[in-house]
Parts: C-alpha cells; structure tokens; sequence
C-alpha cells in the first residue's frame, strides 16, 4: 500500500510505494486501521468507499500539489520538490523583530520573552517527569525508551 508524505524539514512531496511484497500477512498502518474498522462496521467511515490510489488523490488535493503539478506527473516521477524563491536568502530571519525590539514585538510566552522554564509546565504538571519545566533529557520512562539498546 502506498501513501503520501511531505517532509518535515525537507520541501518536498514523496509518494511512498511499497519497496518489497508484504511479508507474511503484514499490513500497512491504513490496512491496519481498516481492518478493525470493517470488524466493527466502521470500515465506510474510514475509507469512504475510496479505493487507496482515491485516497491518494484525495490527500494530493488537500495539498494544493494540483497547482503545480499533475498527478499523473506525479503519480510517474513520484515526488515533488516545492520551488524556492531565487531571493529567499534576502528574506528576513525568523523573529528578527524580537531580536531587534524584543519590547516592541515581544513573544507569546508569559514573560514575552524567551523562556527556559516553562511556568505552564509547572502550574499545570507540576509532577509530571516526563515533560518538566526546564529542558532535560528523559532517556526511559513509562512512555519511551530512547536508549540505544532500547528494543525498538
């Protein structure tokens, strides 16, 4: 099964295909959901009786992609890299106008200012370790393991 993804940091659009046939009876996470869904009757609500390859299309056209490209170019290439600006780099920084005023145009933080403690964390998880006030790392707890030897 395939799907649609933008990158985070990245400008692009992927449509990701399935790099090898399904091993054993694993399923992708839609194939996944779907199928408890249909179990428990729901499975029109989840795909709207759209086959995968609607479904895409559907996605692609949230995205506004059909602006700048064709599915059936993308559906080909299997990607698209949005354009840049051939002046970005004459684009003013984020929060310029903080670091030039930071009275003038303040943050949206309690302090209006840059905060390495968080007084919403601490009024409103006070004894929650997982996400403290000040920044740290929780390297294993109830909710993730990010250790190296972490079975995942």
């Amino acid at each position: 099964v395939t799907n649609v993804r933008q990158g985070g940091q990245f400008a692009d659009v992927m449509l990701c295909d399935k790099a090898i046939e399904p091993i054993g009876e694993s399923k992708s996470d839609y194939e996944i959901v779907y199928e408890i869904a249909k179990k428990l009757g729901y499975d029109k609500q989840v795909s709207e009786g759209l086959t995968t390859e609607d479904l895409q299309k559907k996605v692609f056209g949230y995205m506004g992609l059909e602006r700048m490209i064709s599915w059936e170019e993308f559906r080909e290439k299997g990607y698209y890299l949005y354009q840049v600006a051939e002046d970005w780099e004459k684009d003013s920084p984020g929060w310029r106008k903080f670091a030039e005023d930071p009275e003038k145009h303040p943050l949206g933080t309690p302090s209006k200012k840059l905060e390495f403690y968080s007084e919403r964390l601490a009024k409103h998880f006070p004894d929650d370790k997982e996400r403290p006030p000040s920044p740290q790392w929780v390297e294993k707890s109830e909710m993730h393991d990010e250790r190296l030897t972490s079975p995942r």
